[in-house]
């Protein structure tokens, strides 16, 4: 995200080398704005897709100890 796609254009080789071009979604504008974008994107993709009460982390931290040890 920038305000100046000069910006992005200068950084883009550097980004195709390391093989990160298709990760990147470049927003031109006022950050404001596409921020409440983003935000309203992530809430909705989040009604969607639902998330599991538990992470993964949680889940093996509560998980049986080994009977062998």
């Amino acid at each position: 995200m920038d305000i100046n796609r000069e910006n992005y254009e200068l950084g883009l080789p550097c980004i195709e080398k390391a093989g990160v071009a298709h990760k990147i979604d470049f927003r031109e504008g006022p950050a404001l704005p596409v921020l409440d974008d983003l935000i309203a994107d992530v809430r909705n993709a989040a009604a969607r897709f639902p998330l599991p009460l538990t992470s993964p982390v949680q889940k093996w931290r509560n998980r049986d100890p080994p009977s062998d040890l």
